[in-house]
């Protein structure tokens, strides 16, 4: 009469188990996804350097925004 409890208990195990993996491929996709939006955003701010004025704090900022992408 043991089994009955034990498969009970597995099943639910199972269950989280099955939770979890749908959980971790949803932060996968979102992590994917933010990471392609900032990659376009970098590009952007890239070009906008070559384009400001170096006198002005833009440009400060942003190669402040590049270089902290190597981290």
């Amino acid at each position: 009469m043991k089994q009955r409890p034990t498969f009970v208990y597995l099943e639910s195990q199972l269950h989280q188990a099955q939770k979890m993996e749908s959980v971790g491929r949803l932060v996968g996709g979102v992590t994917h996804d933010f990471n392609n939006m900032l990659g376009v955003i970098l590009g952007h701010v890239e070009m906008a350097i070559d384009q400001v004025n170096p006198a002005q704090a833009v440009q400060f900022f942003a190669k402040q925004m590049v270089w902290i992408r190597s981290y």
